[in-house]
């Protein structure tokens, strides 16, 4: 838990999921590499973003993410 932590948010967006059945990485495709706004990078399993629950959000709360 971080000083920044919340409790009880609602975000939209699309399923990481749909977004694999739409761009169908390769199979040797192992990593998605991920550039905030800050120049803060991070990479995470391509198997992880597949999990159930991962969502690619535009929206947090009722308002759009900037």
């Amino acid at each position: 838990m971080t000083t920044w932590s919340t409790l009880d948010n609602e975000w939209e967006g699309v399923s990481f999921r749909r977004i694999m059945e739409v761009v169908r990485p390769l199979s040797l495709a192992q990593f998605v590499l991920f550039t905030a706004y800050d120049g803060y990078t991070t990479n995470l399993p391509l198997e992880a973003c597949a999990d159930e629950d991962v969502l690619l959000a535009h929206t947090w709360n009722g308002a759009p993410l900037s």
